[in-house]
């Protein structure tokens, strides 16, 4: 039986071609790593692993002590008892935490070497870019932890926005979204901005998602999603009801009604919608809920 464990939705988090998948034992109790040829090449042995991303996969003991391993299935650093982390390196950084149950935990960025790029406790932490940026809270730092991009809201003040989000960065564009007032009325704005902080995306939208391949999707007052370019130029018009990412393949889950199936960065459909729910292509393969009673 196959076990993936849970997708996060951020992009560019696969920087390697290791061949190997998480996958449980016969008894489904223990997971270890299977090669393209569904041999069992890490012995099944963790309570929970995840896919390899910057050569290292994240498993999880039956101790619940958080582990890094390499291809070869030896340890190459364990997280402290007190700390957490994303499941997933993204373009050679991971974020992690320290829980707290009452409280938005603090956050901070390791590098692939485990050294602190941004300093443990900031409340917003994002993934690292390929364009070597990450958003935090106050603005964009780069791989030096130095804050290097902060802008103003001010270019589209005819909305009397401020900025309350900056998104992480994905082929040369972040998503930031606005609150806005206007006549007592408080609402959402949301554009996108270029690495030199110029909007290449006009805040007249109530939401946006960077999806990969160049791609934006974009909603009209239906709740269908379309597709733009980073600069904002229309590639499709709304027609999907949800839209997942790329990850390293050339194909887009997209769902239409109740079922999900692959577009190609044209919005062109090139799987037909047939499944109960579909993940990003990794390596070639993708995992797939065939029907609604196995979701």
């Amino acid at each position: 039986m196959f076990c993936a464990c849970e997708e996060p939705i951020s992009p560019n988090k696969y920087a390697d071609k290791t061949n190997l998948w998480p996958a449980a034992d016969p008894t489904g109790e223990k997971v270890g790593y299977i090669n393209e040829k569904g041999e069992m090449v890490i012995p099944a042995q963790y309570k929970k692993a995840y896919f390899f991303s910057g050569g290292m996969a994240k498993v999880v003991t039956f101790e619940n002590q958080i582990q890094f391993i390499n291809t070869k299935g030896e340890v190459v650093h364990t997280l402290p008892e007190n700390l957490y982390c994303d499941d997933y390196f993204y373009n050679g950084y991971i974020r992690y935490y320290q829980y707290m149950w009452d409280r938005v935990p603090p956050c901070g960025l390791l590098d692939n070497n485990f050294n602190d790029v941004i300093p443990f406790g900031f409340l917003r932490v994002g993934n690292m870019s390929k364009e070597g940026l990450v958003a935090t809270g106050v603005g964009y730092f780069n791989k030096k932890g130095e804050r290097v991009l902060t802008f103003s809201a001010d270019t589209f003040d005819i909305y009397n926005g401020i900025i309350y989000d900056y998104g992480d960065f994905r082929d040369g564009a972040a998503v930031i979204h606005l609150q806005c007032h206007k006549n007592n009325l408080i609402y959402g704005r949301t554009g996108a901005i270029n690495t030199k902080g110029e909007w290449v995306v006009d805040t007249m939208y109530y939401d946006l998602k960077s999806v990969g391949g160049g791609l934006i999707a974009y909603p009209d007052t239906t709740g269908l999603w379309g597709l733009m370019d980073t600069q904002g130029s229309i590639v499709t018009e709304p027609k999907f009801n949800e839209v997942g990412d790329f990850e390293d393949g050339d194909l887009l889950p997209v769902r239409i009604g109740i079922q999900w199936g692959y577009s190609d960065n044209t919005g062109t459909i090139r799987i037909e919608q047939q499944y109960a729910y579909c993940d990003p292509f990794h390596e070639g393969v993708a995992w797939v809920t065939p029907d609604l009673d196995n979701y």
